[in-house]
């Protein structure tokens, strides 16, 4: 099976990261594809890197990159 790999850019995105990815997570999921989420933080100010980092316990497929 191949792997995918997702990469999402943000910036200060705080108010929709979670939403967002969340989405992406389960679609993957459902679809039982071998897969990783990376976040790509360019350089936010806001709460966007906490947001992602609290998913990561729950979605061990979801990576955030500064």
């Amino acid at each position: 099976m191949n792997k995918l790999s997702v990469v999402i850019p943000a910036y200060n995105e705080d108010a929709f990261i979670a939403g967002t990815l969340q989405e992406v997570l389960e679609y993957f999921r459902a679809k039982k594809y071998i897969f990783e989420v990376l976040v790509i933080n360019d350089g936010s100010t806001d709460a966007t890197e906490s947001k992602v980092q609290e998913l990561t316990s729950r979605y061990p497929e979801l990576k955030i990159i500064h």
